[in-house]
């Protein structure tokens, strides 16, 4: 079946009618495809990748370590000073004690570190430190760094392709404009042969 004349392969056909602008957007057209679609899709897999090796890097320099809660802490079960110190604190049910814990590199590591209601002096609680030994967060899970992964690829190649399909609008405003002007150009040379100036 032909193609219409009004379909964008038109620009494609030698004929009297194209003009050089049509072929420069016909190009700018199938750019902006190509980028749009293998673009973004490379640019899709790219982020991805790299959320997962931040993820993998995360997951190498984070250990985790039982930290002790040393005598003095915290005062002792059912001490009114606990319950003073929880309601201070947030009135939830952990509390703020001054743990101890080795890191990594083998020295002694002191921080405070908000623990369970119910822990005591000599309690140990699991806790995350880097590879200097302070503490951090828990790296992501493989389902997060998953879930991370996808929402990185979606989001970059959706950016690139409303880049790419903001500049294929803009380059085709800046051809329109020039063909408008040709318009003008023509039609102030054709213009006076059509109608009869009158003296």
């Amino acid at each position: 079946m032909a193609s219409q004349p009004g379909a964008p392969m038109w620009r494609w056909r030698a004929n009297p009618l194209r003009r050089r602008s049509d072929v420069v957007e016909a190009w700018v057209l199938l750019a902006a495809l190509l980028l749009a679609g293998v673009g973004a899709v490379c640019a899709g897999v790219l982020a991805g990748k790299a959320v997962q090796s931040a993820a993998e890097t995360q997951r190498e320099q984070r250990q985790r370590v039982r930290a002790v809660v040393p005598e003095g802490s915290l005062p002792e079960p059912g001490n009114p000073a606990r319950e003073e110190r929880r309601r201070a604190s947030g009135g939830d049910d952990t509390l703020p004690a001054t743990l101890r814990w080795t890191a990594p590199d083998g020295t002694t590591q002191q921080g405070t570190v908000r623990v369970p209601a119910d822990v005591a002096a000599g309690d140990t609680v699991p806790l995350w430190v880097d590879e200097e030994g302070r503490r951090t967060a828990a790296p992501p899970g493989p389902a997060l760094t998953a879930f991370h992964a996808v929402l990185a690829g979606l989001l970059a190649a959706g950016g690139l392709t409303a880049v790419v399909l903001g500049l294929q609008r803009a380059a085709r405003g800046v051809l329109d404009r020039h063909r408008l002007r040709q318009w003008e150009r023509a039609w102030e040379e054709v213009e006076p042969h059509w109608r009869p100036r009158t003296p």
